[in-house]
């Protein structure tokens, strides 16, 4: 395949009229099957919760007076294991407060496990009362993690590191507060519950992405995602076979993660709540003990392989360096009926100056930037809906 590159830069709404010729409901818990079990720690690195392997420390309560009183939580029995349900989930609160306070600064993991059948999101914050031990002293702190486009009807293990608890102090832990999405009708189960140390499972995961379709050189290829705050150049793919797969092993605890892949000099662009992607236009795995690998995919597709595109490769760019409180910047065409929602553009350097490459086929082309204040998507307005135009013409070999 040959294709031309070439970038179209102009400022926002101004038009140079430029014609361009290129050479290129949930089910009874009888029919859910226990939390796999989580006794892999010796006892004396684990605070349990709640958890069946270990001896429990006394919880204060297990839904706070302060939760909504939609809110509610019963004591069940899933194959035999105690197991707590919860309902009408927008928000609650456990605590561990008073004499009950948990010292979990020589812990390095916090740990539990979800099932649910509706809920897309679930948050987990932490929240520590600090010297004082009582809560509004001045010295508490607290981190919430999310975790977006969670599967359903399967459960899900998480060992999170407490690194992922940034600016957190663990000496007198005293709330863990769960909230979700859809607010106020979420249900779920939970087990497991316990802090850990020097025992949590690591189980190599290979990430794989069929680059063969991208033209140029790939530089500083990488898979990054949740569990490093998606750092671009912390977990290598490589090529060895220069088939066009690049391929990566990330050691990662089990859980649910967000990731993306990269190479120089930017992420993958992915549309939203795809077949393989959240809310975040992430890539999504829930990663358990048995987990090998995550799916093959090719670059920003759900797709584990495409047909390469043909024809003339464009950069599309707009300054938006004068233009205040925008957001969702996208580009819109007439070939997908203006919608700016399918085709956005990036600015990875943070300079104003947004852009995104599209393979064009030969023939006229018409286009209009938009970007998206609260309540409304707005396109330029070059005169009165002109819109801008190019003309692709089939590469030159």
């Amino acid at each position: 395949m040959v294709k031309a590159n070439f970038t179209l830069k102009r400022a926002w709404q101004w038009s140079l009229g430029l014609l361009l010729t290129l050479a290129v409901p949930l089910a009874g818990n009888a029919q859910i099957g226990p939390a796999p079990a989580a006794d892999n720690c010796d006892a004396g690195d684990v605070i349990s919760m709640f958890n069946n392997s270990y001896t429990d420390v006394n919880v204060t309560t297990f839904l706070t007076t302060w939760s909504p009183p939609a809110t509610t939580v019963t004591d069940v029995q899933l194959g035999g294991n105690d197991t707590k349900f919860y309902e009408n989930v927008s928000f609650f609160g456990i605590e561990t407060t008073g004499a009950d306070l948990i010292d979990a600064s020589g812990m390095t993991h916090f740990n539990f496990s979800v099932y649910t059948e509706n809920m897309t999101t679930i948050r987990i914050k932490l929240v520590d009362f600090g010297a004082d031990a009582g809560f509004g002293g001045g010295d508490d702190t607290e981190f919430e993690i999310p975790f977006v486009g969670i599967p359903q009807n399967e459960w899900i293990t998480f060992q999170i590191p407490l690194s992922r608890f940034p600016g957190m102090n663990f000496a007198h832990m005293a709330q863990y507060i769960f909230s979700g999405d859809p607010p106020g009708a979420g249900s779920f189960y939970l087990d497991n519950m316990f802090f850990s140390s020097e025992c949590a499972i690591s189980v190599p995961v290979e990430f794989c992405v069929d680059l063969s379709c991208e033209s140029g050189p790939i530089n500083a290829p990488t898979v990054a995602g949740s569990w490093n705050n998606f750092n671009a150049g912390a977990n290598a793919i490589t090529d060895p076979d220069e088939d066009g797969i690049y391929c990566g092993v990330v050691d990662l605890t089990p859980g649910f993660y967000e990731y993306k892949f990269y190479y120089q000099p930017a992420f993958e662009m992915l549309m939203p709540n795809q077949a393989c992607t959240n809310a975040n236009a992430n890539r999504t795995i829930n990663v358990m003990e048995t987990t090998e690998g995550a799916p093959l995919v090719a670059w920003e597709s759900c797709a584990e392989s495409v047909d390469c595109p043909t024809g003339t490769a464009i950069t599309f760019c707009v300054d938006l360096t004068c233009e205040n409180n925008q957001g969702a910047e996208a580009i819109a065409f007439d070939f997908n009926a203006f919608n700016s929602g399918s085709t956005p553009l990036a600015d990875p350097d943070g300079d104003g100056i947004w852009c995104n490459e599209f393979i064009l086929e030969p023939g006229p082309v018409e286009y209009n930037f938009f970007y998206a204040v609260p309540g409304m998507a707005v396109p330029e307005d070059l005169l009165v809906w002109m819109v801008r135009h190019v003309q692709p013409l089939v590469p030159m070999v």
